[in-house]
């Protein structure tokens, strides 16, 4: 079996329509719809952009105290 994946939105009459699919005219396919998350709006994805006030110690190691404490070793 071929599959053919495309996102379209659905319209205000409810509706989706789909244009050159890769099958031949006459052919059976099988059509399934999943709903899908929307993708988070763009004022969304930059939420954290340029928060960081200031650094402290930027160079210096982080958790240290942690080495070694893993129960996968000793």
């Amino acid at each position: 079996m071929r599959a053919y994946s495309i996102e379209k939105v659905v319209s205000d009459s409810g509706t989706v329509q789909l244009e050159a699919l890769p099958f031949s005219p006459g052919e059976f396919v099988e059509i399934i719809v999943l709903a899908r998350k929307a993708p988070p709006a763009i004022a969304d994805r930059l939420l954290l952009k340029d928060s960081v006030v200031k650094y402290d110690l930027p160079f210096e190691s982080v958790a240290t105290e942690s080495w070694g404490r893993c129960s996968d070793h000793p």
